[in-house]
């Protein structure tokens, strides 16, 4: 057992950078930190091979006939026919509704748009009779934000605001 005050983890963290950044040798480290040399020696002389491995390439003939077989293997690869069909029974936003086409489809979407504008009419007709607290409180506030935002002058925005 070492008797350092230095923990296994910063002693190899040391031989590390001097070995990659002050250019030491394995055995210099070894040298410097003799009480560690059985968990050392190992780590460092991986720490060297990968170094080393990071720099490698393949050589120029085989990067060409590996290019070559993807390039082989993609062209063998039988490509889909392009579908622009919808698939059968789906909208047009892709919601699977077999009864919902054509007209009945637009005569939905319709009544849906008609209830909508009715509600908003509704919400600005009631706003100045909706109070904090009430549950379409947060439309008012909104409803009073969009109509200062769209104003044209500070004289409407003080308008609004009385």
């Amino acid at each position: 057992m070492p008797t350092s005050s230095l923990r296994f983890e910063e002693v190899l963290d040391r031989c590390i950078v001097a070995l990659q950044e002050q250019g030491k040798t394995v055995e210099d480290c070894l040298t410097r930190y003799p009480d560690w040399r059985d968990e050392l020696e190992p780590l460092l002389r991986l720490t060297l091979r990968l170094r080393a491995a990071r720099t490698l390439q393949a050589p120029p003939e085989f990067r060409r006939a590996a290019a070559l077989r993807m390039r082989n293997l993609i062209a063998a690869r039988p490509r889909p026919a392009p579908t622009t069909a919808r698939p059968e029974g789906r909208t047009w936003i892709g919601l699977p509704l077999p009864g919902l086409r054509g007209p009945v489809l637009t005569a939905a979407l319709s009544v849906l748009l008609i209830l909508l504008v009715l509600f908003g009419s509704w919400i600005i007709y009631a706003s100045p009779l909706i109070l904090p607290g009430d549950a379409l409180y947060p439309m008012k506030t909104a409803l009073e934000a969009a109509r200062l935002a769209l104003s044209p002058d500070e004289v409407s925005d003080a308008t609004l605001h009385l």
